[in-house]
């Protein structure tokens, strides 16, 4: 996750759905050149909220994972740029109170990348939950 697409996050999801019973997973991964354990350390701050659990993965084994085995099954996301690299980042996974994790978190309601590019997608998705008036 970016910190420009958490910032947004924490806006338009958290700050302005106080009461809207969600978790959020942020996985800070080592993708670009000055990311390490102090900038996500830093950036952590971003999403001080306790609806979020907030994990720094050096080896971005979390990203790995989830492109092999959440993102090749979501046909939209096949081609975005931001996956090439072989890792899922700056991206955001929204599933619903049924949602199974077996191999793999199924089924998902909506899932976009970048954060900021699709956010209209995520805001719409949240709208409808409960609590997301």
């Amino acid at each position: 996750m970016c910190v420009d697409g958490a910032r947004w996050v924490r806006e338009n999801v958290l700050d302005a759905h106080k009461d809207l019973d969600i978790r959020v997973l942020a996985v800070w991964l080592p993708v670009l050149g000055t990311d390490n354990r102090e900038a996500a350390a830093k950036a952590t701050t971003v999403l001080a909220d306790s609806r979020v659990e907030q994990f720094y993965d050096p080896g971005a084994k979390t990203g790995r994972w989830f492109k092999t085995n959440v993102v090749d099954e979501i046909k939209r996301l096949e081609n975005k740029r931001v996956f090439r690299g072989g890792i899922t980042w700056d991206a955001f996974f929204l599933y619903g109170p049924k949602a199974k994790w077996t191999k793999a978190p199924r089924p998902h309601l909506v899932a976009g990348a970048t954060i900021l590019a699709e956010k209209e997608i995520l805001a719409t998705a949240i709208k409808k939950l409960p609590g997301g008036k």
